[in-house]
């Protein structure tokens, strides 16, 4: 299925291959942060809701340093990331749109603060991506690393402290070192994809054996913060991912076809045989039974009918990118929080059509460069690829496209970036094999 280019399966970069780890730091300090938080150590986190928990002045410190550092290395080093740079313009056409919304959001401070952060974690994407085209197989080592560290902290604060690591407002969901159970059920949902991907590009027994555990600790913390949204994303990852590499070792179409015929075939007959003798299975209700939620999607039915409202009032330009605060003043005042747990809506909401149409672009110009990258290496491929579908599905219930400080968000910029350098380098490649 696969193609290789004659040499370089993990790196497509000219330069020198001794790579700098201190300019990752700052990708796995930033992944660690995003998904943990200090206020564990506060009861008052039991009871109130996320809205009401304030900016940590901690992180925000942290977040700045790592922007300036990142910052400090591109402009030392501008001629080494002029490549990468010239790869900005999509993302940084919608920082400054949303920059631009200063002028008719109602809290302008707020635009301020959340556009630094996108720009900051483009600053941040970037320095590691300069690493990263050097041995791509360390993206996947970077992402288990961070992810791991935190399931393991998670794990071990519960264990030693479950007063402040399991919400029982939320019926005793985990939330272990991460702000809420959702944020750590999306550790979970990457630390299972990166573990199983580090097995895949390991060989080494005990870096396997370190995988595994990680991934059965993911595992627990997934199922213990009961986030359906993500259990649901890495069921299905997962089959996928099975599902390819079964598909991937067939030597022959045939074999695959008849697969795809049996399993058609099977999933008829499941079909006809509940439907005969089940056929409550169908409604609406028996669904959200099996997943233990409610009809309305724990109050996101509500949600989106107040937020589609919001869209038609300013349909264009949007609110403005102050975090839902102009919206929520006027349109949103029923809700609690401050995002409508649909990303694409939220980015609605906030960036009008104009937006849609820059945010729309860059998905596209992702999707076009996985098609094309399909021939490096299959394991890193199928990472990229399975991160961005678990992104964009994520999205749907939870933002995390343009959101500030989102770790799921700055992974997306990681791999866009990156595949920008493999698609360009192939192509240089192909033509001096040609020539």
């Amino acid at each position: 299925m696969f193609k290789r280019l004659p040499s370089g399966e993990n790196t497509f970069t000219e330069e020198s291959t001794n790579i700098q780890i201190s300019r990752v730091v700052p990708l796995i300090i930033f992944l660690i942060v995003g998904f943990t938080g200090t206020d564990f150590l506060s009861h008052q986190r039991s009871s109130a809701p996320l809205s009401a928990i304030p900016s940590d002045p901690y992180r925000q410190m942290i977040y700045g340093l790592l922007y300036t550092w990142s910052g400090i290395v591109i402009f030392k080093n501008r001629k080494d990331f002029s490549k990468i740079i010239s790869d900005w313009i999509v993302p940084l056409a919608f920082i400054v749109y949303a920059l631009i919304s200063v002028l008719w959001a109602y809290y302008p401070i707020k635009v301020l603060k959340d556009t630094m952060h996108i720009f900051g974690m483009l600053l941040v994407a970037t320095v590691a991506v300069k690493e990263f085209e050097k041995d791509m197989n360390l993206f996947i080592k970077v992402v288990f690393l961070s992810t791991g560290l935190v399931i393991i902290a998670s794990i071990i604060l519960v264990v030693l402290y479950p007063q402040g690591s399991i919400l029982g407002i939320t019926g005793n969901r985990w939330s272990g070192v991460a702000v809420h159970p959702n944020s750590l059920g999306r550790a979970a949902m990457i630390g299972i994809m990166a573990s199983l991907f580090q097995m895949f590009i390991q060989k080494k027994r005990p870096i396997n054996f370190t995988a595994l555990i990680v991934m059965s600790f993911s595992w627990i913390c997934l199922i213990n913060s009961d986030s359906k949204t993500a259990l649901l994303i890495t069921i299905s990852s997962v089959l996928i991912v099975i599902l390819f590499r079964f598909v991937d070792n067939l030597e022959s179409e045939k074999p695959i076809m008849i697969g795809f015929i049996t399993i058609c075939f099977l999933a008829s007959g499941i079909f006809h045989f509940l439907y005969l003798f089940w056929p409550e299975f169908f409604e609406l209700k028996s669904f959200f039974r099996l997943i233990n939620r409610s009809p309305d999607l724990t109050g996101r039915v509500f949600m989106w009918q107040v937020g589609w409202k919001a869209i038609t009032v300013k349909p264009i330009l949007g609110w403005g990118f102050d975090g839902l605060y102009s919206a929520k003043r006027t349109l949103l005042g029923e809700i609690r929080y401050y995002q409508m747990h649909n990303g694409y809506m939220d980015l609605f909401i906030r960036s009008g059509i104009i937006g849609v149409i820059l945010t729309s672009i860059l998905l596209l110009k992702t999707a076009h460069r996985v098609l094309k990258a399909r021939f490096i290496d299959k394991e890193v491929w199928l990472f990229f690829t399975m991160l961005l579908w678990i992104i964009i599905i994520n999205n749907i219930s939870e933002a995390s496209i343009y959101m500030p400080t989102n770790n799921l968000w700055l992974l997306f910029l990681c791999i866009y970036f990156l595949l920008g350098r493999v698609t360009r380098s192939m192509s240089s490649k192909v033509l001096e094999l040609r020539s």
